[in-house]
């Protein structure tokens, strides 16, 4: 196993893209490769969904390698400034033109100008009326005609495209984890996106789909596929193409990792940067497996969970409560039980009470 700056670099656990060096640390995800490809094909409205590390945005640049699809991909990585339809439809134009732009001057056609011109001047209203609208006034008559004139135009430029023989999906990938968010635009605006001659892939974070997956919603969507965690022979290959050859350890590392991508390349850089050694990995894995069977699955992945809160986390927090789809007060209830089994300990930092894995059962170094 190498133990310098390059191996470091490649146990980076960031998205992989699609440049020359990426392209060969890419791992086999056959099944939700193929199952993009067949669901976008078919025009389907597509919901991608997983945990945070499960590799959702390296799956769609794999995808957006692929030449076996006839489908023309605009790829949009949402900025977290987008909050509502407003500056969501006002992205998914920016990108649409930036995507015209590039396209050969022949095959813009002139019902594609007059397409884009009447969208470059139904976003500039909207942006302004948008800008003088106060956030407690949005749904006013006026704005809420302006956001319908808007994604109408937004829908006529994205027809003239397709009279030019280009088929459109859109990717929209870091949108924010609003609920509000998804349910106004593809459920609000959901016919006149069904009217569109394109369609739309939507990655999606665990810790909302709870909230989002139903009606109007879930059903402007054709399917749901859910990103599973790697297989053993996955994950070892992904080591392994980054130089780290885990040996005898690789299954402690993958049973602590739940097959997560970005907890494994975690685990695998802080034993590459000698910030924990293979026989803590070792004996944290034989701990948490003594103590597994006498937990439901729900308590074992909130110590899962917990493990990504290095400083303690408390029940309030609602990060944790929408991953695991669990209220405050289920939260602070396993919480206090897992604290009488001494598999967590707690500290009372100002009017909270953090949570953390004992040491025994932590990665990270002892605590008094």
């Amino acid at each position: 196993m190498l133990s310098n700056s390059s191996q470091t670099s490649l146990l980076s656990s960031r998205p992989l893209s699609n440049t020359e060096l990426d392209k060969q640390l890419f791992v086999d995800r056959t099944r939700e490769v193929e199952a993009l490809r067949t669901a976008i094909d078919n025009k389907y409205n597509i919901l991608l969904a997983g945990p945070t590390g499960i590799g959702k945005t390296t799956l769609v640049y794999r995808l957006l390698l692929s030449k076996e699809t006839s489908r023309s991909f605009i790829f949009c990585s949402m900025s977290p400034l987008i909050s509502d339809s407003v500056s969501m439809i006002d992205a998914l134009a920016i990108s649409l033109a930036q995507h015209v732009q590039k396209l050969a001057p022949k095959r813009i056609t002139q019902r594609m100008q007059e397409a884009f011109n009447a969208l470059s001047v139904s976003r500039m209203n909207f942006s302004l009326l948008g800008a003088e609208v106060s956030l407690a006034q949005q749904q006013n008559q006026g704005l809420v005609e302006a956001k319908y004139a808007s994604i109408v135009k937004l829908a006529e430029a994205i027809s003239a495209i397709s009279d030019g023989n280009l088929t459109i999906t859109f990717i929209l990938d870091s949108l924010p984890n609003e609920s509000e968010l998804y349910m106004e635009f593809f459920g609000q605006y959901r016919d006149i996106l069904w009217r569109m001659s394109c369609n739309f892939l939507v990655v999606c974070d665990q810790a909302i789909l709870y909230e989002i997956w139903k009606p109007p919603l879930s059903s402007f969507f054709d399917t749901k596929i859910q990103v599973q965690p790697l297989s053993k022979e996955s994950a070892k290959m992904m080591l392994m193409v980054r130089d780290f050859d885990p040996g005898y350890f690789f299954e402690a590392m993958y049973w602590l990792s739940g097959g997560v991508p970005r907890r494994l390349l975690n685990l695998a850089r802080k034993i590459s940067l000698g910030l924990i050694t293979m026989e803590k990995v070792e004996a944290v894995a034989s701990n948490r497996m003594r103590i597994e069977q006498t937990l439901s699955p729900t308590e074992q992945e909130v110590i899962m969970e917990i493990e990504e809160f290095e400083e303690g986390v408390s029940a309030s927090n609602e990060s944790l409560q929408k991953c695991m789809n669990l209220s405050r007060g289920r939260l602070a209830q396993i919480f206090i039980k897992l604290t009488t089994m001494k598999i967590l300990q707690s500290d009372k930092v100002g009017r909270e009470r953090l949570y953390r894995l004992a040491n025994e059962l932590s990665l990270e170094q002892d605590r008094e």
